[in-house]
């Protein structure tokens, strides 16, 4: 995925683990209130329930990060 600056959205799956592993740049993640900043080769796990929301606070850069998720997150995904 490619993220310019933007605020992203809460999201939370019911099943999924999804796991962010970011190419470029730095991707702010916060999970269940909790903030951490991933840098290139970085990645984090997310299980299933977590309320979580990635975003680029980089106004200089953009952020490359692939989104793992198993099973998939079609149909899966939880109100918040």
């Amino acid at each position: 995925m490619h993220a310019t600056r933007r605020s992203g959205s809460d999201a939370c799956s019911r099943q999924a683990n999804q796991l962010f592993f970011v190419l470029d740049g730095t991707l702010t993640i916060e999970v269940d209130g909790r903030t951490d900043w991933l840098g290139p080769s970085d990645g984090l796990n997310v299980r299933p329930g977590q309320i979580h929301q990635v975003r680029n606070e980089d106004a200089a850069s953009d952020v490359r990060f692939l989104v793992i998720s198993c099973p998939t997150t079609r149909g899966d995904r939880k109100a918040v």
